[in-house]
């Protein structure tokens, strides 16, 4: 976004909190760590603005004059082109991978310290923090476990769930959140060819989320009483039937809007300024009334298979100060869960 706005005429040598974040800027000191000084002083490091904080005017002809504004990362535009400031929201993108984010409001929230291993934090405001995470399931996952010319689509309208499995789905070994291992292969994946693979990565992928969800809530995080789901994913009404039903509150699915639509809800609020202008705004981007409500009919069946799949997760997620080995990976291939059919075996990743 950076090197965009500078060719658009912003002034060069400057980034935003969230995007600096990621070279090593101390969100909670609004600075450069001291280690730092050398390399910001020599020119290599860019000065920091807030997100939505003015940044010069346009110089092309087509929007000469026009304002430029500090934008952010894709995930945090992501949500705020959902969910805006609003206090206490929730986001999920499910794309080929799993974020998460969590609205904090306050100038330095309590939850900060207490976030889990893997996760992280963004300040958009002064005020105003996003508790973070990535992971590596998500529609990745799914394109990776099937054929290449699966029609995902076509899959979801003879998916039925319950299946019976408790799956972790990751296309390869290796896992960032909500198991913070290098070396996770995740669990439970049917067999190719079984009718079930597809919801049993449906039901899997909702898994992750809801523990990702709780481990983030653990710390401190807000309620929540509405999720918001961004990405690819967003667009399969029966993920989001399950998703619903499995983390027990209503979905919000947005396929349409992106991180372009919280880049526009920056700007507005920087043209816009006043404080009610920018309630409008929020209004705007997290109106709809297209919630998808849990199915009471299988909440309480999904409860269940969550309580296999966090079972299963302790004899998979490897303890704490351990290395991942495949060799214990490899003895865990023998571990069995019941289906309400028949015991059905899991299939490391």
């Amino acid at each position: 976004t950076d090197a965009v706005l500078e060719a658009l005429g912003a002034r060069p040598g400057f980034s935003d909190w969230t995007n600096a974040r990621k070279l090593g800027w101390d969100p909670g000191t609004t600075r450069w760590p001291p280690a730092a000084w050398g390399l910001r002083e020599a020119g290599f490091l860019p000065r920091v603005d807030p997100p939505g904080a003015p940044a010069g005017t346009c110089r092309l002809p087509a929007a000469r004059g026009a304002l430029l504004t500090r934008g952010a990362t894709d995930s945090c535009a992501s949500h705020i082109g959902v969910a805006a400031l609003r206090e206490g929201a929730w986001s999920v993108s499910l794309g080929t991978t799993v974020t998460w984010k969590a609205a904090l409001p306050g100038a330095m929230p309590d939850a900060l310290d207490r976030l889990p291993a893997g996760a992280y934090a963004h300040r958009l405001a002064p005020e105003f923090w996003l508790a973070a995470a990535a992971g590596n399931s998500g529609g990745g996952a799914l394109r990776a476990l099937q054929p290449a010319d699966a029609d995902l689509g076509e899959l979801d309208l003879h998916a039925h769930v319950p299946t019976g499995f408790a799956a972790y789905p990751l296309p390869r070994p290796g896992e960032r959140f909500p198991v913070a291992d290098g070396g996770f292969a995740g669990f439970g994946v049917p067999h190719p060819g079984d009718l079930r693979l597809h919801a049993a990565m449906l039901e899997g992928v909702a898994f992750v989320v809801r523990l990702g969800m709780e481990r983030i809530a653990a710390s401190g995080v807000g309620p929540l009483d509405r999720l918001y789901l961004t990405g690819g994913g967003a667009g399969s009404t029966a993920w989001a039937r399950v998703l619903a039903s499995v983390v027990g509150v209503p979905v919000a699915p947005r396929p349409l809007s992106g991180p372009a639509t919280g880049a526009a809800v920056l700007a507005a609020k920087a043209v816009e300024g006043a404080a009610s202008g920018a309630s409008e705004i929020d209004a705007r981007a997290t109106a709809g009334n297209d919630d998808v409500l849990p199915d009471p009919r299988l909440v309480w069946q999904l409860d269940e298979r969550y309580a296999a799949f966090l079972d299963c997760l302790k004899r998979f997620e490897t303890p704490p100060g351990r290395e991942s080995s495949p060799e214990r990976t490899r003895a865990l291939q023998t571990y069995f869960i019941s289906s309400p059919d028949e015991p059905t075996p899991i299939r490391t990743l």
